[in-house]
C-alpha cells in the first residue's frame, strides 16, 4: 500500500510500474494497471491497449478502466474492438468498456454505431450515450433489436431523463414494429410529458389500436385521464418531475369524440378503462350511454366501474342504478353499490326496500359494510331501517357477525329509542356481556397481524402458536381453536384471571375442613384438581373436598383495556382458526 501511495504522487515511480505490465503473473499486471489508472498516466496507453486482448479477464477489465481514467481518445478504436470481441459474453467487461468510453466522451463515435452489425456494440453505444446524457441516443429507438430500442427508451425517460429525446420516444406510439410493455409504457409517458396536441392525438390513436395488449391500452387511457394534471411523479420510474397544469378543453374534445369506442368495447379491460376515463374527466355527456351499458352488461367489472362512475358524474337515475346494484347476483357489484349509499340521495320511503336484498342474499362482509354506511347517514333517514334491523336481532334472525357493526352504528347515533331497544339484544350482568358483539365476524388476517406485530398488545412476548416452540411465558396456543370455544377465548382476553390454563397459574383452595392449599394448577377435570406444590409429587384434591377456590391474578393484563372491540373480534377469529 505504501508503494501505491507513493506512486500516486510520484510520476517517476509510476513510470517504473509500466515495466510490470509485461510480468508473467496476471495479478501483478492487474495491480499495476490499477495504480497506473489511478495516476491517469497516458504515456502507457499503447501498451495498455494491447492488454485489452489479454487472456486474463481481470487484466482486460483493469486495462479498460485505466484507459478510461486517462481519458485517452486514441484508445476509442481499441475499446470498440474490445466490446465487439467480448460480444456481451461477460457483462462486467462490457461495463468496463462502457465506463471507459463514457469517461473519454466518445459520443460522436457511439452515435455512428447506430447501423453497426454487432448488437453488443449497439447496446454498449446506447449505454455510453445514456451516461453522457446525449440526445443522439434517440437514433437507437429504430434499432432492429427491440431490446436495444427499449434500452434507448430507458435512457431517454428514466432517471434524470434526456428531455431532447422525448419527442422521438413519444413518436414510437405511431410505429407498429415494437410493442413490448417496457418500451411502450415509456412512449406513453413521453407523450404525457410533452403534452402537445400531436402527442395527445398519437396517444388516443394508439389506444384505439386493436393489436395492443390490455395492459398497454389501459395504461394509455389511464394516462389520458391525468393529461391535464399529471402526477408530479413519473408514471414509469417514480422520479419527481414537477407540477404541470394544462387546459383540459382540448383533451375533453378529443376524448368526447373517441370515448364511446372504449366504453362500448367488447374487451372488459378496455371498457372499464374508458368508463374511468370519462368519470375522471367529469364528462356528463356520457351519462345516458353509461346507464344503458349498466342495464345491458353482464360483466361484474364493468358494472362495478359504472356504479362508481355514474355516482361520480351525478347521474339523475343513480338511485335506480344503486337499487339494481344492490340486487345484483354478484357480490362485488353489491359491495360497490353499498359503498356509495352515503354519497347519493335516496328518499327515506324507498330506503329499506332498496337495501333489503343485502339482508336477503348478501354475505357477511356486505352486511357489515351496509350497516357501517348507515352509520354515516343522517339518523332521520336511517332510524326506521335500523329499527327493523334491531327487530331482526331481537328475533334472532340477524347474523351474529354484524352485531358489532350494529352496536357501533346505534351508539354513534343520537337516537335514544334505538339505544334502549338495542340493550334488549346485548344484555347481561357479567363482565363479558359488553363484549358479546365481538364473538363473531372478525377479520382473520387482521387478527393474525395484531397477534404477531401489535406493539401495544405484545401477544408474542408470552405466547407462541407453533408446536415446535413450547417454551413460553404463557400457554402455547397451537390448536387452541379446537380446545376452546369463542366465548372461552373472549373470557381469556377480557378476564384472564377467571380461567387458568394448566401449568400457568396459581390457585388458593379452602377445603371443607378449613385447611388452605396453594399451588400451580397442573390439571383439572370434573373430578379433581392437581396442584404442583413443594411436595415431590403433584397434590390431587377431589372437587368434593373444595369449599372455595380463588384464582390468583394472571400476569396477563385485561386486554379490553388495551384493545378495541373490533381488535378483540379479529383476534378471536384468528385464535379460532388455530385448529
Amino acid at each position: 500500500m505504501g508503494n501505491r501511495s507513493n506512486a500516486q504522487t510520484n510520476k517517476s515511480a509510476v513510470l517504473n510500474l509500466v515495466g510490470l505490465l509485461d510480468d508473467q503473473d496476471p495479478e501483478i499486471i492487474a495491480q499495476a494497471l490499477k495504480v497506473i489508472g489511478d495516476h491517469r498516466h497516458k504515456a502507457a496507453s499503447v501498451k495498455i491497449m494491447a492488454l485489452l486482448s489479454h487472456e486474463n479477464d481481470r487484466v482486460k477489465f483493469y486495462a479498460a478502466e485505466a484507459l478510461g481514467r486517462a481519458k485517452d481518445s486514441a484508445a476509442i478504436g481499441a475499446l470498440i474492438q474490445f466490446i465487439k470481441t467480448n460480444n456481451d459474453k461477460d457483462v462486467y467487461l462490457r461495463h468496463a468498456g462502457v465506463l471507459a468510453l463514457s469517461s473519454i466522451g466518445a459520443a460522436k463515435e457511439m452515435a455512428s454505431m447506430v447501423n453497426d452489425s454487432s448488437p453488443a456494440m449497439r447496446t454498449a453505444a446506447v449505454l455510453v450515450l445514456r451516461k453522457l446524457q446525449d440526445p443522439k441516443v434517440a437514433l437507437f429507438l429504430n434499432d432492429a433489436s427491440e431490446y436495444i430500442a427499449t434500452e434507448a427508451a430507458r435512457a431517454i425517460n428514466d432517471d434524470l431523463s434526456i428531455v431532447e429525446g422525448l419527442p422521438s420516444l413519444a413518436a414510437m406510439l405511431n410505429q407498429s414494429k415494437f410493442n413490448s410493455e417496457p418500451l411502450m409504457r415509456r412512449a406513453i409517458n413521453a407523450a404525457l410529458r410533452i403534452g402537445d396536441e400531436a402527442s395527445l392525438n398519437s396517444l388516443v390513436n394508439y389506444a384505439k389500436q386493436s393489436d395492443i395488449s390490455d395492459a398497454l391500452r389501459t395504461e394509455a387511457l389511464a394516462t389520458l385521464a391525468t393529461w391535464a394534471t399529471p402526477s408530479v411523479l413519473d408514471r414509469v420510474d417514480g422520479r419527481y418531475r414537477g407540477k404541470i397544469q394544462r387546459d383540459p378543453a382540448q383533451l375533453n374534445e378529443i376524448v368526447k369524440a373517441n370515448a364511446g369506442i372504449f366504453i362500448n368495447s367488447k374487451n372488459v379491460q378496455t371498457s372499464v378503462a374508458g368508463i374511468k376515463l370519462v368519470s375522471k374527466l367529469g364528462l356528463k355527456d356520457f351519462n345516458q350511454s353509461l346507464t344503458a351499458l349498466f342495464n345491458s352488461s353482464k360483466s361484474t367489472e364493468v358494472k362495478t366501474a359504472l356504479i362508481q362512475a355514474l355516482a361520480q358524474l351525478g347521474a339523475s337515475d343513480i338511485s335506480k342504478i344503486v337499487e339494481r346494484g344492490l340486487a345484483d347476483n354478484q357480490a362485488d357489484v353489491r359491495s360497490t353499490a353499498i359503498s356509495i349509499l352515503d354519497k347519493i340521495d335516496i328518499p327515506q320511503a324507498n330506503f329499506f326496500g332498496i337495501i333489503k336484498p343485502i339482508f336477503d342474499k348478501g354475505g357477511i362482509k356486505e352486511k357489515q359494510s351496509l350497516i357501517k354506511v348507515l352509520g354515516k347517514l343522517p339518523i332521520e333517514k336511517t332510524e326506521k331501517v335500523l329499527d327493523v334491523i334491531v327487530d331482526l336481532a331481537i328475533a334472532k334472525k340477524l347474523d351474529n357477525e354484524v352485531l358489532l357493526e350494529l352496536s357501533e352504528t346505534i351508539e354513534g347515533s343520537n337516537s335514544e329509542a334505538l339505544k334502549t331497544k338495542l340493550k334488549t339484544v346485548i344484555s347481561g350482568t357479567d363482565e363479558l356481556a359488553e363484549y358479546t358483539t365481538a364473538l363473531y365476524g372478525g377479520n382473520l388476517d387482521a387478527g393474525r397481524g395484531y397477534f404477531l406485530y401489535n406493539s401495544k398488545g405484545q401477544c408474542t412476548r408470552c405466547h407462541v402458536i407453533d408446536e415446535e416452540n413450547k417454551k413460553s411465558v404463557g400457554p402455547a396456543l397451537a390448536g387452541v381453536g379446537s380446545r376452546l370455544d369463542r366465548k372461552t377465548l373472549l373470557a381469556s382476553l377480557v378476564t384472564p384471571s377467571a380461567r387458568i390454563a394448566p401449568g400457568y397459574g396459581t390457585v388458593l383452595l379452602t377445603l371443607v375442613d378449613g385447611q388452605e392449599v396453594m399451588g400451580v394448577l397442573e390439571k383439572e377435570d370434573d373430578k379433581e384438581l392437581r396442584l404442583i406444590t413443594n411436595n415431590p409429587e403433584p397434590l390431587r384434591i377431589p372437587l368434593a373436598r373444595i369449599k372455595q377456590r380463588e384464582n390468583m391474578p394472571s400476569s396477563m393484563p385485561a386486554m379490553a383495556t388495551l384493545m378495541s372491540k373490533r381488535e378483540i373480534r379479529d383476534v378471536i377469529e384468528f385464535l379460532s382458526s388455530l385448529k
